[in-house]
């Protein structure tokens, strides 16, 4: 049988499960179902593909929580002999391009040196590094998982989100991979754009062993 619409449950932590594709008929008495159905614990209810990206941000990290992540940056960087240059731009919200990703070693380092400059931060990965037993470390630190398969309405939902939040850096790497690529992918820029936001230009200088915040510059369209 052809596979059904994909169904949702919200439970009362408002954690999303996705069930397993139905097939028509089990839909249609699932649909009954929640229509004569009053359940205040979980309700089962319809959405469509491109609402899949709702919620995508975790809620912002309270002061204690930054001056214990800036303590173990800080004693990592200097693990390493790294330094932090320059600090944060006059904006509390920005798009941060890391480029150019070519090594596994651009996380922690990028997570390092955002926890050490002290901004709220979220990132977004491909989806693999999201599965057991990693994805709910990654979430915790911020993530935010893309298919990329299926990246319609992705840039819309994470600019709606940067516009409902006070303050947020969302970290993106416009290659989308870290093999070597012809040409960045707009979706950084497209989304800077819809969150009327700026786009800060990131890096990390491994000869220097330096990493900061660089050029800032406002999308125009």
């Amino acid at each position: 049988p052809r596979p059904a619409t994909r169904w949702r449950r919200r439970d009362n932590d408002g954690i999303r499960l996705t069930a397993a594709t139905l097939a028509p008929k089990r839909a249609a008495c699932l649909s009954r179902f929640v229509a004569t159905t009053r359940d205040a614990d979980a309700i089962l209810t319809h959405v469509p593909c491109r609402r899949r990206y709702s919620r995508l941000m975790p809620k912002s990290s309270s002061p204690v929580a930054r001056r214990v992540r800036k303590f173990v940056a800080d004693r990592f960087l200097r693990a390493f002999g790294w330094e932090v240059e320059g600090g944060l731009p006059a904006t509390k919200k920005a798009v941060v391009v890391a480029a150019p990703h070519t090594s596994a070693w651009d996380f922690p380092f990028t997570l390092a040196v955002a926890w050490s400059l002290g901004f709220e931060m979220n990132f977004v990965a491909k989806r693999e590094l999201f599965r057991f037993p990693f994805g709910g470390i990654m979430r915790a630190l911020g993530g935010i998982s893309v298919d990329r398969a299926r990246t319609k309405g992705f840039v819309g939902a994470v600019a709606k989100s940067i516009r409902e939040r006070e303050e947020v850096y969302v970290i993106i790497a416009p290659e989308a991979t870290r093999a070597k690529a012809p040409r960045w992918r707009t979706g950084f820029y497209h989304m800077a754009l819809e969150a009327e936001c700026p786009v800060v230009l990131g890096y990390l200088d491994f000869a220097r062993k330096r990493g900061g915040l660089g050029h800032v510059f406002q999308p125009t369209g």
